[in-house]
């Protein structure tokens, strides 16, 4: 295919999605074209933060990094992060740090590592504020974790 033709067709399929919305809404009578495609806007910025804290969790993750790869502001969105995942952006990342740290834990020998170690690779940097919300996510101690043994009761608290 020629050039003019991907762009065309690009142009074609773009029309065909707006065209879509537009009827979707109409015939819904519920929301209007402007707030489907708002919605599907925001859903856009939450996916988009969401792959980006995901490859960066391990380090420092800042409000101004996610509206610099979403290209909007810090209100628009931290709203449209916590709309589609229902959580703030600060919930999310201390969820997936622990559920990472966990894992490692569960896996780790503590011959071979600390639970400081496993909780700073996780970008968990205030150990004390870790160790007390990884027991109250988990009901165990991250300690615990790592010096026990499989087939403990704890284990099956997710």
């Amino acid at each position: 295919m020629a050039h003019s033709e991907l762009d065309s067709s690009g142009e074609e399929a773009a029309n065909i999605v707006a065209s879509s919305i537009v009827w979707m809404a109409e015939s819904s009578k519920r929301h209007s074209p402007i707030e489907i495609s708002e919605s599907v806007a925001c859903i856009h910025v939450a996916k988009i933060a969401q792959q980006y804290i995901e490859s960066h969790y391990q380090e420092s993750v800042h409000i101004e990094d996610l509206c610099r790869v979403t290209g909007v502001g810090a209100r628009t969105m931290q709203r449209c992060f916590r709309k589609y995942f229902d959580m703030p952006v600060s919930t999310y990342l201390k969820t997936l740090r622990l559920d990472s740290a966990r894992r490692e834990l569960l896996t780790a020998h503590s011959s071979e590592v600390t639970v400081t170690d496993i909780a700073m690779s996780n970008g968990c940097t205030h150990l004390g504020r870790f160790s007390v919300e990884f027991r109250e996510q988990f009901s165990v101690s991250p300690h615990e974790v790592l010096d026990s043994r499989p087939g403990k009761k704890w284990q099956t608290h997710s």
